[in-house]
């Protein structure tokens, strides 16, 4: 079902534009991609994201500057409350195009790594799934679990290195060129 959106008095450039953004988020549900995240906003935009995923107010979260990892990827570690013994350590995960893509904690970092070894591999048809996204064959380079039956797989294709974040029902999240 595609909704339209209509306007009812003349539109301002940034209202259409406002306006036009809305209509594409109503007819397409999940196809919006998070907006690149500048580097030196990264450690406040992982407070936030910290905050609503562990229900911790934004003041109790302490973070690290953004650093940057292979393939582009960028990383900010923060541990909730800011000080004392009892503290969660966290990391939150931007893609080459500095998007955000997850917050975890380092118990869940590690349950998904022990998933990862009791499970193995991605399967067959989350590859298959990956490539078909470009309709071509890539070859596998590197695997990482995202959660149990959840992997990040980077293909390497002619033209380069390709990222393909993949669910357990073989449903492509993300796809992009590593630079």
């Amino acid at each position: 079902m595609v909704r339209s959106l209509r306007l009812l008095a003349p539109a301002s450039g940034a209202f259409a534009a406002a306006a036009l953004a809305l209509g594409a988020m109503i007819a397409a549900p999940g196809a919006v991609q998070a907006a690149p995240v500048n580097v030196e906003d990264m450690a406040r935009y992982c407070v936030g994201e910290a905050s609503g995923a562990f229900g911790v107010s934004p003041d109790q979260i302490l973070t690290l500057p953004a650093e940057g990892r292979s393939g582009g990827a960028y990383s900010v570690h923060g541990q909730y409350p800011q000080d004392g013994s009892n503290t969660t350590r966290f990391e939150c995960r931007f893609g080459p195009k500095r998007n955000f893509t997850w917050v975890r904690t380092r118990e869940q970092m590690k349950d998904n790594r022990e998933a990862v070894s009791a499970e193995g591999e991605p399967s067959s048809a989350q590859v298959r799934a990956c490539n078909a996204v470009e309709d071509r064959i890539g070859e596998v380079v590197d695997t990482a679990a995202l959660k149990p039956g959840a992997y990040e797989i980077i293909l390497r294709y002619d033209d380069g290195e390709y990222v393909c974040n993949v669910d357990s029902e073989n449903n492509v999240s993300y796809f992009e060129k590593l630079m």
